[in-house]
């Protein structure tokens, strides 16, 4: 029996993936609807140039398509997996287009901030200070502005964000609390100027 396309639309994606494999490819598109405006929020964060992020956008969807017989429900949802594969596509395309600047940084004076002064700062919402932070962030890799984005503005759970990122929670832990001290280490750098 097959069902219409309102129907087909509340199916969930368990569904909807065992169909496409089971032969209706067509049911594709309904992931791609659902998921699409998160997809691009989250490429449009990595990679700023819209045609640029579209065509990421794109070749994601496509990579999700031709592996969908290899994707385990058991590890992750769909929309984490799916997210896993535009987030590896956007880094990749930000790492070759070099969109990001690397400043060098004095590693030893930004470890010895004491956490209370870094919490302190990056707390502190004064516009010149909002400002300098803006610049710091700009400043990171293509990979802990993604580690930020989804941590502070999405607000994921490190769990989540480490299948989306292919690593383990407790890096990330420690790598958000590196990216701290380097956007403090960074503001206090700016200010001197």
């Amino acid at each position: 029996m097959q069902t219409n396309h309102k129907q087909q639309a509340m199916l969930p994606d368990s569904e909807i993936i065992r169909q496409i494999l089971d032969g209706a490819t067509g049911l594709f598109r309904l992931l791609v609807n659902r998921h699409a405006n998160e997809v691009m929020r989250i490429v449009g964060r990595i990679v700023p140039v819209q045609a640029d992020a579209e065509d990421v956008m794109q070749e994601a969807f496509v990579a999700a398509y031709q592996q969908l017989a290899e994707y385990d429900a058991r590890q992750a949802g769909f929309r984490t997996w799916l997210l896993g594969i535009a987030c590896h596509k956007a880094l990749k395309q930000a790492k070759n287009a070099s969109l990001f600047p690397h400043e060098t940084i004095d590693r030893e004076e930004m470890e010895n901030l004491p956490d209370a002064d870094v919490d302190h700062l990056l707390d502190d919402t004064l516009p010149d200070r909002l400002a300098l932070l803006e610049q710091a962030v700009t400043l990171l890799s293509p990979n802990d502005r993604l580690l930020l984005s989804l941590y502070y503005h999405d607000n994921r759970k490190l769990k989540e964000i480490a299948l989306i990122m292919g690593c383990t929670d407790s890096y990330l832990r420690s790598r958000l609390q590196w990216i701290r001290k380097y956007l403090c280490h960074t503001i206090y750098t700016l200010e001197r100027k």
